[in-house]
């Protein structure tokens, strides 16, 4: 691609799609081959290579056994392999390829040599390698510390960038000259601050300088400590962004109108301690799945209706949340409802789960596959309700609810059920008077020290279980005594 040698046809693929295509069709004619080592690499037989680098010319150039090879003023990618990190004057000579397009470290002995070379790398050669579009320490971090702004002569980074340590930005205008939002190739930004400590006034300024380009696909955020977000997330110019992961951002209240996200497929929600509510002013009109995680204690009510495709509905370990109401609108696409350990999730009338909340419940779920439930909803001492749940059902899973005692005949009713995992329901003793659906071929119970012993072999509960081909009860008791 960076020599040209793509034909990019009429359409809308991009030259990577293109040059994907290309990198197939080699490999359909063994010009690559598949690693067997590793099944994401792939090789060249020996003669191939000789030919290659021949073809290649004083294009290409690489530090090898301790030496440059090939360096010249017209190459434009760099390969390094060395069993031991060298000193930078080693790499002299890289300063005079002022059009080095990839810099491609391919071995290194331990993780700390390759760590030494990517400080070496952004501390002397970032500055002077403007046409970098390549440059991976396979996972390595780049150390350019509050040098921020030197990202912003490198107009051509692609894919995918992760900033990290965003703590050590002490100047906000270095944020602005990374000049983020020019670059129309990034796919996916990850901004990271790793401190605890923070200057809460400059991760403000800093995040709000770092505003990516309208192309962006995907943005995480993590361990930001301001109370507010930047404007610029949820402005309706990012049409393209697919995927949003809010993490660690402690002190936010509210989150900005993400609904005006007109793609947004996915939104990940985690650790944020104060968060009250999420936007309800604008309809998520193609969001397919939320992950609400891992101590938002502040939130106390989800108003589902506000997304109109939702499938995927993952909700864990949020303390105080009280109701979460399932709206009409969102039942059609639901395919599954995972709720964990939220302890203050309160019973509706009749037993059933608030997370289930509906004139006709769940019912007219009809994509809804899998349904898990674990912790809460306290009230419960029966499960599920007749018209609950959807026939569609195939996999469910109840765990920790401390006061159900009975599974009841709603459960008869899920004609597609396969499985049915019910894990510690300590006062849980009976199982649906007419048994369970016939469709059941795994049965899974564990820590049910009622149930458990009842639905061993010879116990009361057997013959409501026994068409089930696939039975396990853990722990198994020494002695089984029939209740």
């Amino acid at each position: 691609m960076a020599e040209g040698f793509l034909q990019q046809q009429k359409g809308n693929d991009t030259m990577e799609e293109v040059g994907n295509e290309y990198f197939r069709e080699l490999l359909s004619w063994s010009f690559f081959q598949q690693s067997p080592r590793n099944k994401l690499f792939f090789v060249m037989h020996d003669l191939v290579n000789d030919l290659a680098q021949f073809a290649s010319g004083e294009f290409c150039c690489r530090f090898e056994d301790g030496k440059l090879y090939g360096i010249s003023e017209k190459a434009r990618h760099f390969a390094l392999s060395t069993n031991r990190l060298d000193g930078p004057e080693k790499f002299v000579a890289l300063q005079e390829l002022k059009s080095l397009r990839t810099f491609l470290p391919l071995s290194f002995s331990n993780r700390a040599q390759c760590s030494a070379l990517s400080k070496m790398v952004s501390d002397l050669y970032l500055p002077i390698l403007k046409h970098l579009r390549v440059l991976s320490f396979s996972g390595q971090a780049i150390h350019s510390g509050s040098r921020i702004n030197e990202l912003g002569k490198l107009s051509h980074l692609r894919s995918t960038l992760t900033i990290s340590k965003l703590e050590y930005v002490v100047n906000a205008i270095d944020a602005s000259k990374a000049d983020l939002k020019s670059k129309n190739y990034l796919n996916e930004l990850v901004f990271q601050w790793n401190s605890d400590t923070h200057e809460v006034q400059t991760e403000t300024k800093v995040l709000d300088n770092l505003r990516p380009h309208e192309n962006l696909k995907k943005l995480t955020i993590e361990n930001y400590s301001a109370t507010r977000f930047p404007n610029w997330l949820g402005d309706a110019i990012f049409a393209n962004m697919v995927f949003l992961r809010l993490s660690r951002c402690k002190k936010c209240m509210a989150l900005p109108p993400l609904g005006q996200l007109s793609s947004l497929q996915e939104l990940r929600i985690s650790k944020m301690e104060r968060l009250q509510k999420l936007d309800v002013m604008h309809q998520f009109g193609v969001l397919e799945r939320l992950h609400i995680s891992n101590s938002c204690e502040s939130l106390e009510s989800l108003p589902s209706g506000i997304f109109t495709k939702l499938q995927y509905l993952h909700i864990s370990y949020c303390g105080n949340l009280k109701s979460l109401s399932i709206q009409d609108m969102v039942l059609t696409f639901l395919q599954e409802i995972k709720i964990k350990d939220c302890l203050e999730l309160e019973s509706l009338p009749g037993g059933g789960c608030i997370l289930a909340y509906h004139e006709r419940g769940l019912h007219g779920t009809v994509s809804l596959t899998c349904f898990e439930i674990k912790g809460g909803c306290s009230n419960v001492k029966s499960f599920p309700e007749e018209g609950l749940l959807p026939n569609a059902l195939t996999s469910l899973q109840i765990s920790s609810l401390p006061n159900l005692e009975a599974l009841n005949k709603g459960l008869q009713d899920l004609t597609s059920l396969e499985t049915l995992e019910i894990n510690d329901c300590e006062k849980l003793e009976l199982m649906p008077a007419g048994g369970l659906p016939t469709t059941l071929t795994s049965l899974l119970i564990t820590e049910c020290l009622l149930l458990g012993p009842r639905c061993q072999e010879g116990c009361v509960e057997r013959p409501k279980i026994s068409h089930i081909s696939g039975i396990h009860i853990f722990p198994i008791p020494d002695q089984v005594n029939e209740h």
